[in-house]
């Protein structure tokens, strides 16, 4: 019985230590990103994108230039500008989406996050544009939709052009 529950605990850190690394090796890598599209408990719509700050660093630096921040305030708001110019999102294919209320968190892992206003309660379809991180090469995005109201078994595709 000790030997099983042992053998249970090793599982369970050797897990806990594998998704620990691969969280701090994936934080690391300014080509990938994370869309997360998701619901408060208060009924707002919230869409979060999760990179590495060099990634929202290079982005800044060659569309603004190192010296258009010299504080993090600054660098915010030109992360806000520069989202606003690169990234839309329709639903049911003519509901064009509103976002209010950015904020920007930095770290490690940094977060631009943002309430999303004019979702149908009737969901079809979700056309994401992102160019977002288009001066990085081979950029790559994950999406993560978890609202309850997107219909749950549908072919979904993600087109690279758009």
């Amino acid at each position: 019985m000790l030997s099983n529950n042992l053998t249970r605990m090793h599982l369970l850190i050797g897990l806990l230590i594998t998704l620990f690394c691969n969280t701090v090796a994936w934080s690391y890598q300014p080509d990938q990103a994370a869309i997360i599209i998701s619901k408060t408990a208060d009924g707002k719509v919230i869409l979060q994108i999760n990179s590495s700050l060099t990634a929202f660093q290079t982005e800044v630096n060659y569309h603004f230039g190192k010296e258009a921040y010299s504080s993090p305030e600054a660098f915010r708001a030109l992360v806000v500008q520069h989202f606003e110019k690169n990234f839309s999102m329709v639903a049911n294919e003519s509901d064009t989406l509103q976002v209010i209320n950015p904020l920007v968190v930095l770290g490690h892992v940094s977060k631009y996050v943002t309430e999303i206003k004019g979702l149908p309660t009737s969901l079809n379809a979700l056309q994401i544009n992102n160019t977002f991180f288009k001066e990085i090469y081979n950029n790559q995005a994950v999406v993560a939709l978890l609202l309850a109201s997107f219909p749950e078994h549908k072919n979904y595709a993600i087109n690279r052009e758009t």
